[in-house]
């Protein structure tokens, strides 16, 4: 069961799930701010692709704090995507740029 739907900014419906927040919340337990996590798929600084799989999109977003950015990691099939992990990073990795604002 979803714990939202948000359409991104690629005009793509983004599915995160309460199994993916429990990886996220075990993985990565400096993430607490989950509510950002909608204006970061509809709103980034950035979107690149991977190169390590050309069916998984990073965005970022500039969040400031202890980190300099909010990255989420979506995969891509048949046109929906789905959250697969998320972090905090000062860096954007290498990768295409799909998107910039």
């Amino acid at each position: 069961m979803p714990v939202f739907e948000a359409t991104d900014k690629l005009k793509r419906k983004i599915k995160f799930t309460a199994e993916r927040k429990a990886h996220i919340s075990l993985r990565h337990p400096e993430i607490i701010e989950f509510d950002v996590f909608e204006s970061v798929l509809v709103e980034p600084d950035i979107i690149k692709s991977s190169i390590y799989d050309d069916k998984v999109l990073l965005y970022y977003k500039e969040v400031g704090k202890d980190y300099r950015y909010l990255a989420i990691v979506v995969k891509v099939l048949n046109g929906e995507g789905f959250i697969l992990t998320a972090y905090k990073t000062n860096i954007i990795k290498e990768g295409k740029v799909v998107w910039k604002n």
